[in-house]
């Protein structure tokens, strides 16, 4: 038995809808972007008009370039956002091994450990006799 057969994972039922995942993904990029395209105007006038009305001059000569800016963080915020929603409920994978499966597999390989010293001392020892036993003999 394999390293890899202990750990796998048992086959699990598929879910239909994994497949369309990445479909649903490319939905909520376009859903975002059409909400940051749609909110980029209004938001950029409330931009203009309230929180930088000292720069007024400078954001109406470049109206389109900072609608676009602005529609693109919008945008990127919503996705955001959305990402954070699907990491807090998404399903957690369950643990395929516990600690305390971990702590006997630890103290197994201790223990085999030791008993392969053990055997290579006995072996080392009887190998040594009998060479003693063997010079004994020549002389």
């Amino acid at each position: 038995m394999s390293f890899e057969d202990e750990y796998a994972s048992k086959p699990k039922k598929k879910n239909a809808l994994n497949a369309f995942l990445p479909l649903i993904g490319l939905f909520l990029i376009a859903a975002g972007a059409a909400v940051g395209y749609v909110l980029s105007k209004p938001a950029t006038e409330w931009l203009q008009n309230t929180v930088l009305p000292n720069n007024y001059d400078d954001i109406a000569n470049n109206f389109e370039t900072v609608q676009l800016i602005v529609g693109i963080v919008i945008a990127v915020i919503l996705l955001l956002f959305t990402a954070m929603i699907y990491a807090a409920f998404a399903p957690k994978p369950t643990k395929l091994v516990s600690e305390r499966e971990l702590k006997k597999e630890k103290e197994d390989k201790l223990a085999e450990e030791l008993a392969r010293k053990k055997r290579k001392q006995e072996v080392n020892r009887k190998m040594a006799e009998e060479t003693k036993r063997k010079m004994g003999n020549i002389k």
